[in-house]
């Protein structure tokens, strides 16, 4: 899309839009199926858009508003790929509406003039169509459906069977998900020309490898320079975490937090000196 970066994420974008178009084909054809052979392709047409109209248009909104409210999300990598896949399923609603419908009137004219599925050239013969049009006509891959595979399924011996390879299915994936190892980094969640991306990998490679950085926030903190008895309770607060926490902890909290040295003028000092360095920069 014009103006929105790519990112890893959105190369899976086209087989999520290809499985819900999937699904709305399946609707419509379904619809199709229903109506009867001896009326008109555009009557037929008219039948199955009214059908499956519906349930496309609720099944493709909820699904477009559902990634619509994930574009408003913090994370640009969520808001990016909620992006695209948000107008891949609006790109397919229309095309289901428009080009597939009329590539559906078409089969519907060429299954009306008795040409062949697929050799398009070849004509059924007339006896063939008119059996095909009548109403208690049964296809062969109904046959197969209805009269074959559906008692078959229904034998106490096969769905014991099935049933059987179900529990092994379900030990099998319970199984392959405690081999799974997520591998979700920061870095991948950035745009690929984000500066950021270099130092993510760096952290990634040289500090987190070592293990989890336990940090502390201080939520709306106060201006410290205007009320020097909020700096005390911050301090109080340094001093509870370094009578609690463990030596090595200890050790990093006094290398990166000086409690013993820090005063007001110092802070002073401090934001004056950070607040240059964030004009140049």
């Amino acid at each position: 899309m014009l103006g929105v970066p790519f990112i890893h994420q959105v190369t899976v974008v086209p087989f999520l839009a290809f499985a819900i178009g999937v699904d709305d084909t399946y609707v419509m054809l379904g619809a199709w199926q229903d109506t009867k052979r001896n009326l008109s392709p555009e009557k037929r047409m008219a039948l199955s858009l009214e059908e499956a109209g519906s349930a496309i248009t609720v099944t493709s909104l909820t699904s477009f508003l559902s990634f619509g409210i994930g574009t408003f999300s913090a994370t640009p990598a969520i808001s990016i790929f909620c992006k695209f896949i948000a107008i891949a399923v609006l790109f397919d609603y229309i095309y289901q509406i428009t080009f597939f419908a009329a590539v559906m009137a078409l089969g519907g004219r060429r299954e009306a003039a008795g040409h062949h599925c697929v050799f398009l050239w070849r004509r059924m013969p007339k006896e063939q169509i008119c059996k095909a049009k009548s109403t208690n006509f049964i296809s062969p891959t109904h046959y197969f459906f209805s009269n074959i595979l559906a008692p078959f399924l229904c034998h106490p011996v096969t769905r014991l069977c099935f049933l059987a390879i179900y529990g092994l299915y379900i030990l099998g994936a319970f199984y392959g998900c405690s081999l799974l190892r997520p591998n979700l980094t920061p870095s991948r969640l950035l745009v690929d020309d984000s500066p950021l991306t270099h130092y993510m990998k760096l952290a990634e490679q040289r500090l987190w490898s070592e293990g989890v950085i336990g940090r502390i926030y201080v939520n709306n903190a106060p201006d410290f320079e205007a009320y020097p008895e909020k700096l005390d309770r911050l301090m109080q607060l340094v001093s509870e975490l370094e009578s609690t926490l463990s030596q090595w902890v200890l050790i990093r909290l006094n290398f990166g937090f000086e409690s013993s040295t820090i005063t007001v003028n110092t802070l002073r000092t401090a934001i004056k000196a950070f607040m240059i360095h964030l004009e140049r920069f």
